[in-house]
């Protein structure tokens, strides 16, 4: 097992009030969880909505802890006379990330940090596979990428990584420029920005400005950024930035250094094209198996990312062409001979006019149906965020559409005229979506699953998978 970076130096530089004794063994796991704790490893107890850290300190050193930091001192009294180091801070969060922000500086390896409304995850995973092909990376697991998420990844670095990919997200002003300070990135990359979380930032403009805390943090400390020419938003915050310490990339915008052309629809569903640096004159072909246009634009990053840091075109190719999506992630999947486009990790208005773009252009040997349940996190646009849904599928050719939700059923009510084989229904539950399914899908439809994690629309796909798998 490859020794961690985190040591003891590390809390004492960091500071708190010790009670107890440190037993001296080496530092091999950090968790928020007790039931994770063992010899060697270190627990935060953080105060909760649901659940306060505090009542299971003794249950974490009974189990071996080394290390415990806490906030309260009625706490004190539980290390005495214990091998676990008991570590009292006013701000056990605040405490964990200055923590890793020191194991950040210890490190001195590349840090690219990524953000952005959609196809963050997605954009992790290709940069990873590409850099991976010429570094050691250490990136994030997951989608541990809050507040919480960061510290733990880097948390995990040991001596043996070479690079360094985080995945940052948000949801309010200043939190990007936060994990800024924790990751400390040399360079960054930002996938978009859409309408997620409009909700507590209140528009477009705001989600832009905060996303965007990530560049300003590179330009004042010299990083590098790799930006999506084809983006609006992007290039009014960036506007002057085409230069030595950054790329632009992109398929429609002629400024991009970085592009894709004879992009092409395979057999596969997914795109398929060539790109060219313009600056060194470096090409390459990538056949993607992960579908959607916007995938293209997220391997372009990746592209740039890698040939940033001299991963030579033929690897690049390699890594992309062979990139497998994240779980629930435009997935494809089978349930016997039914077809099934899985992308239900979660949905945000831009995202799901993206996925559905790309079920239009969908081969398929049967009928192609979308189910689509509710958005979140959009406050008081949601109905009108939901009825711009509905009237962006009026131009698509599907054969059948169900919403399921509560939210959902203003998209059915702007397809009062959609004119499909199957017809436009909303449904109240996943079950009765199951219903519907299993009454009318026949052998060579396909199925797109889309909504907000909440709506758990993977237990429709697990339905399909049961109730179709055997059917031949």
């Amino acid at each position: 097992m490859a020794v961690k970076l985190l040591t003891i130096d590390e809390f004492y530089r960091t500071g708190g009030d010790w009670t107890g004794t440190f037993c001296g063994r080496p530092l091999q796991k950090v968790t928020l969880d007790s039931r994770e704790c063992g010899p060697d490893s270190v627990f935060f107890a953080l105060p909760g909505t649901q659940t306060d850290g505090h009542q299971y300190i003794s249950k974490a050193i009974k189990a071996g802890a080394s290390v415990i930091v806490y906030s309260d001192p009625a706490f004190d009294r539980e290390f005495i006379g214990t091998e676990t180091l008991g570590i009292r801070t006013d701000d056990g969060v605040c405490y964990m990330q200055d923590l890793a922000a020191r194991v950040v500086r210890k490190v001195k390896i590349p840090v690219l940090a990524l953000t952005g409304s959609n196809g963050k995850t997605t954009t992790k995973e290709m940069i990873s596979a590409v850099l991976e092909t010429g570094f050691r990376v250490h990136k994030t697991n997951r989608n541990l990428n809050n507040h919480l998420g960061v510290p733990l990844t880097i948390f995990d670095l040991t001596a043996d990584h070479e690079f360094l990919v985080l995945e940052m997200g948000m949801n309010h002003a200043g939190e990007i420029a936060r994990l800024c300070e924790v990751g400390m990135p040399t360079s960054g990359l930002i996938t978009n920005v859409g309408t997620a979380h409009i909700e507590f930032l209140g528009s477009q403009e705001n989600i832009a400005k905060a996303k965007t805390e990530l560049f300003d943090y590179l330009r004042r400390n010299n990083g590098f950024l790799y930006v999506n020419a084809d983006d609006p938003f992007l290039l009014k915050r960036l506007t002057g930035n085409n230069n030595a310490m950054s790329v632009f990339y992109g398929i429609k915008n002629r400024e991009a250094k970085v592009k894709a052309y004879d992009v092409q629809l395979g057999q596969n569903n997914a795109y398929q094209f060539n790109w060219k640096d313009v600056r060194t004159g470096k090409t390459g072909s990538v056949q993607l198996s992960i579908p959607g246009m916007h995938n293209v634009l997220n391997a372009l990053g990746a592209i740039a990312a890698g040939l940033k840091n001299d991963i030579a075109p033929e690897a690049i190719d390699r890594a992309l062409s062979g990139f497998k999506p994240a779980d629930k992630r435009m997935e494809l999947a089978k349930a016997g001979k039914i077809d099934l486009l899985i992308d239900c990790y979660n949905a945000n208005p831009d995202s799901m006019k993206a996925g559905l773009s790309a079920f239009n252009e969908f081969r398929s040997e049967g009928r192609k149906i979308a189910v689509l349940g509710d958005m979140f996190e959009l406050g008081s646009h949601s109905e009108a965020m939901h009825r711009a849904i509905g009237k962006a599928i009026l131009p698509l050719k599907f054969d059948g559409i169900l919403t399921v939700g509560q939210s959902s059923r203003f998209i059915s009510d702007e397809l009062k005229k959609y004119s499909c084989e199957l017809g436009v229904h909303h449904l109240e539950t996943r079950e009765n979506v199951m219903g519907w399914l299993d009454s009318t899908l026949k052998p060579g439809d396909m199925v797109y699953l889309k909504a907000s994690r909440g709506m758990k629309l993977e237990t429709i796909s697990d339905f399909l998978t049961e109730t179709f798998g055997g059917k031949e």
